[in-house]
């Protein structure tokens, strides 16, 4: 990883390889693949002079993921 974090284990979870992850200053996390370094090449790098920093079907995870923790908060505070 790019960061130094050092990938603990690799699983597939919903058909998506998912990568734990461990870094000394934040802890661990699990990622998506497709979100780190570890990521297959997006087709843009042949085509764009840069890589897009952000690709849409992450970004659209993003938003559900936002969501759904902002509706558990709601549901509590109600």
């Amino acid at each position: 990883m790019e960061n130094g974090s050092l990938v603990l284990k690799v699983r597939r979870v919903a058909g998506q390889e998912v990568l734990s992850l461990f870094d000394e200053q934040t802890g661990t996390a699990a990622l998506p693949r497709e979100w780190t370094d570890q990521a297959v090449p997006s087709l843009y790098s042949t085509v764009l002079e840069h890589r897009p920093i952000l690709h849409t079907a992450c970004l659209l995870k993003l938003i559900e993921l936002v969501q759904f923790i902002k509706k558990g908060v709601d549901d509590v505070t109600q």
